[in-house]
C-alpha cells in the first residue's frame, strides 16, 4: 500500500510520460465499477 505522498508522486511521473492514470482501491466499490467499465469498454473496440 502507498502512502498519499508517494501516490502523488508516482502519478504525476505518469502523466509526465502521458500515461492516463486513476487510482484504485480494493475497497473501494465506485472505483472498482469505474476500472470494470472501463476494461468493458476496451474489450468492446476490440
Amino acid at each position: 500500500m502507498l502512502s498519499a505522498d508517494e501516490l502523488k508522486k508516482k502519478i504525476a511521473v505518469l502523466k509526465k510520460i502521458k500515461k492516463n492514470t486513476i487510482a484504485i482501491s480494493i475497497h473501494d466499490e465506485e472505483s472498482l465499477e469505474k476500472v470494470k467499465k472501463i476494461l468493458n469498454t476496451i474489450k468492446a473496440k476490440k
